[in-house]
């Protein structure tokens, strides 16, 4: 499995990292695939992650499909010849998310404490699929941070980015 950043995710989780606006002439520039077309194509499993949860992150369809996620929906993944499976999750500030499995659209699992869904739908340019009322993203224990900390931020990079 593997986790990814992204410019750009789409509502069957379809990332790009390459560029955001028409490609002859770019609003944004990114740092391009860098293997992630591979690996999004044959893994299993992939998580996403970005670090803003806005209608331009969060699109009806990316500008551009470096890392193909359940591509159109439903079973379009293996009718393009690439192996089942594909994102898992997409987590943002603003919650997690997961996959219908019929669809492959995007629904909301558990909302960050303080997120109301009106926020989410509001910071979200296509409709999420919520089933019932989202329950609260359970936060990491003291003992969860604390491992965290010692043995993968080590050099306390998202602790200075994240306090």
């Amino acid at each position: 499995f593997a986790i990814l950043s992204a410019l750009q995710v789409d509502r069957f989780g379809n990332i790009n990292t390459v560029v955001v606006g028409d490609q002859a002439k770019p609003k944004l520039r990114g740092p391009g695939t860098v293997g992630i077309s591979a690996l999004c194509g044959l893994a299993k499993r992939f998580y996403v992650v970005l670090t803003r949860h806005d209608r331009s992150a969060f699109r009806p369809r990316v500008d551009f499909i470096c890392g193909p996620g359940h591509l159109e929906g439903g079973d379009s993944r293996e009718r393009a010849g690439l192996p089942p499976g594909g994102p898992k999750l997409v987590l943002s500030p603003l919650g997690v998310f997961d996959f219908e499995p019929g669809t492959k659209a995007m629904r909301i699992k558990s909302l960050s404490p303080g997120v109301t869904l009106e926020q989410v739908r509001d910071a979200t340019a296509f409709d999420l699929i919520v089933d019932g009322t989202p329950p609260v993203t359970v936060q990491p224990s003291a003992d969860e941070l604390a491992l965290l900390r010692a043995h993968v931020d080590v050099r306390r990079t998202l602790q200075k980015k994240f306090p």
